[in-house]
């Protein structure tokens, strides 16, 4: 594949991306000039709101099969784009990554009080309280609004662990 080679994106169409990240409107035939948001990311905006780059790049080049909710910047820098510098990622992979490299500094503490923590205490316990009565991961996806891959983490105790102890979660039938 050539550097300019567009891939027309599914999920923002009319934007497709190139391997390197540059952005095209296909409707147009322009090609965007991102700007850089207050989180340190290249974005479009267009009138359906704004988009990252790294987003439409992924969503152009990269598979995503487990369905993971998070795009990382394999080398640490957001404003690398290129698609070989991107890949899908759980939320704890990627804040895992971003710690290694020094990008994020851990307070220390746990649960709420941590400033890693996204979801409240109170939601994880309900989680958790039904992920031992059985409930499959995918229904407690739906029924709390938290990805399936974070029903993962927690069940498999690598989050919010001074919670996730105190319950036994019931193996998937047929495994």
């Amino acid at each position: 594949m050539t550097l300019n080679t567009f891939i027309t994106s599914k999920k923002y169409f009319p934007l497709a991306a190139n391997i390197e990240g540059t952005i095209l409107n296909t409707k147009t035939g322009n090609i965007r000039k991102p700007a850089l948001n207050k989180n340190g990311y290249f974005y479009i905006q267009n009138r359906f709101g704004g988009f990252t780059v790294h987003s439409i790049v992924a969503d152009c080049f990269l598979e995503n099969p487990n369905n993971l909710e998070q795009i990382n910047h394999k080398d640490g820098v957001k404003t690398n784009n290129h698609v070989s510098n991107l890949e899908f990622v759980s939320r704890s992979e990627n804040a895992k990554h971003a710690f290694s490299l020094g990008l994020l500094k851990f307070n220390g503490k746990v649960g709420e009080e941590s400033n890693l923590s996204k979801y409240p205490e109170t939601l994880i316990i309900q989680i958790c309280e039904a992920l031992q009565d059985g409930m499959r991961n995918i229904d407690c996806s739906k029924k709390f609004g938290v990805p399936a891959s974070y029903i993962k983490e927690l069940k498999a105790k690598n989050s919010w662990k001074h919670v996730t102890t105190k319950y036994s979660f019931p193996r998937a039938k047929g495994k």
